[in-house]
């Protein structure tokens, strides 16, 4: 049986551990693993206490990983799952990755949903349909999506949002000639996720209103 003869500091960081299994050199692993998977002088060293070290080595790449990619922007869970999948971690392990930044509050699915939201409304309004889609893009959950689609949809009215949509556009007409328009206009604004009841009624309150 193979036994830990020696676990050092490491020189260049000391938040690491030289594992030494019969007097060679055989792992480098953080201190907190050590710890928690007791790793001691003496003990022995079969392919459990090997397995176990490799699995959280696997484990702190990944997540040292995933860190760097949400230093650079926001993610959402199961899209920075897919992406570490992308660049070779396992799939356990990029779940194991993902419950841990979750409990720790570096994700949060629903903050994401909002700040989505948000970039894709802030030039002009969208509607549900455009929405989801979005979302949908980034693997975001249909329960969150709702949820957040909601609290956008209620801040104002489907019909007020088109009509600013329809706004935008018509500025861009000769009005002598949006009656010829009409139906290009009401198509581009369906495209913005809204149905075509909404988009044709707020077209009507619009011409109402200007004359």
């Amino acid at each position: 049986m193979s036994l830990i003869t020696a676990i050092e500091i490491s020189e260049d960081d000391p938040n690491f551990r030289e594992i030494y299994v019969d007097d060679e050199h055989v792992a480098r692993v953080d201190a907190a693993t050590v710890a928690l998977i007791q790793l001691k002088v003496g003990s022995d060293w079969a392919q459990e206490q090997s397995s176990a070290v490799a699995l959280h080595q696997d484990q702190q790449e990944a997540r040292a990983m995933a860190m760097d990619l949400i230093s650079r922007r926001m993610w959402g869970s199961q899209e920075l799952r897919s992406r570490l999948i992308q660049r070779g971690v396992q799939t356990e392990i990029a779940e194991l990755v993902i419950n841990s930044l979750l409990e720790d509050d570096w994700l949060d699915d629903a903050a994401y949903a909002a700040a989505l939201i948000r970039e894709t409304t802030r030039k002009e309004p969208a509607g549900k349909f455009l929405l989801r889609e979005k979302l949908a893009l980034k693997h975001i959950s249909s329960r969150i999506s709702e949820d957040a689609i909601a609290t956008y949809a209620n801040e104002v009215p489907a019909i007020e949002r088109a009509k600013v949509c329809l706004e935008l556009r018509m500025k861009k007409i000769d009005p002598r000639l949006l009656s010829v328009s009409r139906n290009k206009l009401v198509k581009a604004v369906i495209r913005r996720g809204f149905i075509t009841e909404v988009v044709q009624d707020a077209f009507n309150e619009l011409l109402s209103e200007s004359s």
